[in-house]
């Protein structure tokens, strides 16, 4: 067959199969840790204000790796991301299992979780940038979200029959499990082939240039970046007040316990049609239209009085907002390739939309539940991501082109500034002496 254009060879074909088996362990334990820890914390704390608070502690600590990241990290490649979330991921149950239950304990425990959950983003978008084919970003997004989704659909339900017994057979399990992905990530990582990273002219950043350089992307891509953060609230939003939600109907009609598997199943389905609907309309034009469709449904679940109707539009909310994340990342991923050797900068910017939207979220999720109840909150969510998704369509650019030039003269002046910086300490120090 020949390669053209059109027919991009794919470069993803051999190591992918073996990526997403490791992907889905990690998620599939992290579904288990995202279930039993609000538990944990709750025997603890009984306060659901304060549990509020200590529980976006693991979203603090990774926005600050976020930006730490493409300081320190700037041309590390998957693998370092990889080996740090293996690491990371086996620590956190083992800190539970073995020290006793204490405020102390849940901290050191959210700030591993932070870590490890930024660094899975920093291992995907790498991967993908040092393993795919740019015509197949969307198509390998999609893959990975719905496999992603499957983990997250099944392991609630691993993580509930686990507390039936006792909460530290939850981190026993996601232990077991979190071991045998680092027994295959370790397998997968010999195999894989090693690419070799595209590192900018100078490397010498620090902290007050990275500032500069969050400043300078920010400029060019802040539509994206703030429809990504009101994407990851409105998922916030069902995983805080749309579970305490799903409960309360539960109670009236059983159907209220497919309430939030009618949330993550489209997630599933759709992440693999995904690759196909975006190269058609645009990645940009989907992620947007998605999000104004997906905001427009959850209006309605506030007006439906059925339950079938309920159902019915979230599954067609969820849909939506599934095909729109995978064209959102793979929008990103196209920058990131763009950007040559700043590609973790970009990484790091486009993860602290989520850890931002998970701080954000469930406290405006409370908000809006708290004043127009949990129902009427689903309308102010909807109109919320429908009127963010809107204004971020009229205002995107149609080409955003990446200021590779600007941010390669950041690492010089800050290079510069260094060097002038120390010879003038070291003259005054020849001077006083």
């Amino acid at each position: 067959m020949l390669l053209t254009r059109r027919n991009p060879p794919l470069l993803i074909s051999k190591s992918l199969p073996s990526f997403i088996v490791v992907i889905f362990l990690i998620s599939l334990g992290d579904a288990i840790i995202s279930y039993a820890t609000p538990m944990y914390l709750e025997n603890i704390l009984h306060d659901a204000f304060l549990l509020g608070i200590i529980f976006s502690l693991s979203s603090l600590v990774g926005l600050i790796f976020d930006f730490f990241a493409g300081d320190k990290f700037r041309t590390k490649n998957f693998r370092f991301f990889l080996y740090i979330t293996l690491l990371a991921s086996i620590v956190l149950p083992i800190v539970y299992m073995v020290f006793p239950s204490h405020v102390v304990t849940a901290v050191i425990g959210l700030a591993l979780w932070g870590i490890y959950y930024e660094t899975i983003g920093f291992t995907l978008f790498n991967y993908i940038k040092e393993n795919t084919h740019k015509a197949d970003y969307s198509k390998v997004w999609g893959i990975l979200s719905a496999n992603s989704s499957l983990a997250y659909l099944i392991g609630p339900a691993i993580a509930t029959f686990a507390l039936t017994i006792n909460i530290i057979l939850s981190y026993e399990v996601s232990l077991a499990i979190f071991l045998l992905a680092s027994v295959c990530g370790l397998a997968f990582l010999f195999k894989c082939e090693k690419v070799k990273v595209e590192k900018p002219s100078i490397v010498k950043p620090g902290i007050k240039a990275e500032l500069k350089i969050w400043k300078i992307l920010l400029k060019h891509i802040w539509p994206l970046w703030i429809f990504t953060v009101a994407l990851v609230m409105t998922d916030a939003f069902f995983w805080t007040v749309g579970i305490v939600f799903a409960e309360q109907i539960k109670n009236t009609n059983a159907l209220g316990a497919a309430f939030m598997s009618a949330y993550m199943f489209p997630h599933m389905v759709m992440g693999l049609l995904a690759g196909r609907i975006s190269p058609k309309f645009g990645k940009k034009k989907t992620a947007f239209i998605s999000g104004t469709l997906a905001g427009l449904f959850l209006i309605l679940v506030s007006f439906s009085t059925s339950i079938y109707m309920m159902l019915f539009f979230v599954i067609l909310a969820a849909t939506f907002r599934a095909i729109a994340a995978p064209a959102l990342f793979a929008t990103y991923e196209e920058y990131i390739t763009r950007l040559k050797g700043f590609g973790n900068d970009m990484i790091g910017l486009e993860q602290s939309s989520a850890s931002i939207g998970y701080i954000f979220g469930p406290i405006l999720s409370g908000y809006f539940a708290s004043i127009m109840g949990r129902h009427g909150s689903f309308a102010a969510v909807g109109i919320f991501l429908a009127s963010i998704s809107i204004a971020s369509y009229t205002v995107v650019p149609r080409k955003i082109r990446m200021p590779n030039k600007e941010l390669e003269s950041v690492d010089e002046d800050e290079v510069i500034s260094i060097h002038s910086h120390r010879n003038r300490s070291f003259t005054k120090h020849t001077i006083i002496s």
